[in-house]
């Protein structure tokens, strides 16, 4: 099997026509591979969520492929084989923390029973077991992004999105979540690639790719400039 992941070739996605017309990602061209950090910086409306979201396949592009080599199947097919961790709350909020975790492995046939165990067993893992019956609603910030990447991590993905998952945490909580993340893809072999405006997320990944008004470039190490 393949150690690259996933690849771009020559992707724009446009938004609406004529002169509404926007570009998210314009002719972006890259690959990652198993084991690689990729942090993707830059400023707001650079086109770094769209990226995700292509790579994700929750959208898909109006020129140019994507495709997974390294990833069987793809998730065009089975969108839980790519883990993904969102800014905002991505908790169905009717279920518990535990039901959450276990959603992903009901959806790919696993029994519910054996889905709720796995899932109290990740939960663990991230010492969440005292709020596996809680609903989102009464979770933390930090709370809620843990048992997201317990979701990430019961669904064992080779790959990991991560989406400005940090945005409305506060400096302790951001951090943890991150190197969560980070021990997430060490423990699954994986790739991951987070959009982040934090210079600290961003110093903890290998590679670095700029975003900027839909096209991306690789960040020099001497120069990370999250935000420029």
């Amino acid at each position: 099997m393949t150690d690259t992941l996933f690849r771009l070739d020559s992707v724009s996605r446009t938004y609406g026509s004529g002169a509404a017309a926007l570009v998210a990602v314009h002719d972006v061209s890259c690959e990652g591979h198993r084991g690689e950090r990729i942090a993707v910086v830059g400023p707001s409306g650079s086109g770094k969520s769209t990226l995700i979201h292509l790579l994700a396949a929750l959208d898909q592009p109006t020129a140019g492929e994507v495709s997974w080599p390294g990833l069987t199947p793809t998730p065009l097919t089975d969108p839980t084989v790519v883990g993904v961790v969102f800014q905002g709350q991505s908790l169905v909020p009717t279920l518990t923390a535990q039901e959450n975790v276990a959603l992903p492995l009901v959806l790919r046939g696993l029994p519910y029973r054996h889905a709720q165990e796995q899932a109290m067993t990740h939960l663990g893992f991230l010492g969440l077991e005292s709020i596996a019956n809680q609903l989102p609603d009464e979770l933390s910030g930090g709370q809620g992004q843990r048992v997201a990447i317990a979701r990430v991590l019961a669904m064992r993905p080779r790959l990991i999105l991560a989406d400005e998952p940090t945005g409305r945490l506060d400096t302790a909580a951001a951090r943890q979540v991150v190197a969560l993340l980070l021990e997430a893809a060490d423990e699954l072999d994986g790739g991951l690639v987070i959009a982040t405006h934090d210079p600290y997320i961003a110093g903890q990944m290998s590679t670095r790719w700029r975003m900027r008004d839909g096209e991306l470039s690789v960040v020099p190490d001497a120069a990370i400039g999250v935000s420029a």
